[in-house]
């Protein structure tokens, strides 16, 4: 970036600008994407990691040794990307709130009033916070121990 670039941005106005355009993605994403995308794929994490522990934990007798060695890593590298992109998620939020907070009682009051934090929605009531994913590794386990005290295998 050149200087100019740099300068511009530590214009308030510009900022806000910036800080606007973000939103409005942010809208269109939530709107769009969010219904449909985040959900299907909090379910699909959800019920991947649940079925490759419970096939590990019940079924190792039954399974090759390929198995046995692919299901935890398919398992692991679920758990890994619920890890890495929920907190991301989570972190957007807590960064656009900081970030108003630093504007609040500036003089920048006439943009800070036309701004909200940005979030990424899951669904039609939840949205990405910090403590997300210890949410879905907490139902992960839940459903792991229930399907095992539930589905007997002979």
């Amino acid at each position: 970036m050149s200087l100019e670039t740099l300068n511009e941005l530590r214009n308030p106005e510009t900022t806000f600008y910036v800080y606007r355009c973000f939103q409005l993605l942010n809208q269109e994403y939530n709107s769009g994407l969010a219904t449909i995308l985040m959900p299907f794929f909090q379910l699909f994490l959800i019920v991947m990691t649940t079925t490759c522990n419970y096939a590990v934990i019940r079924l190792h007798a039954q399974l090759p040794i390929v198995a046995l060695i692919g299901l935890p890593g398919i398992s692991i590298s679920f758990l890994a990307t619920i890890y890495i992109v929920f907190p991301y998620g989570g972190e957007l939020h807590t960064l656009s709130k900081a970030f108003l907070n630093i504007f609040k009682r500036s003089s920048m009051r006439k943009y800070f009033k036309s701004c909200w934090h940005l979030k990424i929605r899951l669904g039609g009531l939840f949205f990405l916070q910090r403590y997300t994913v210890l949410k879905v590794i907490s139902l992960t386990i839940y459903w792991t121990m229930r399907s095992m005290l539930i589905i007997q295998v002979d």
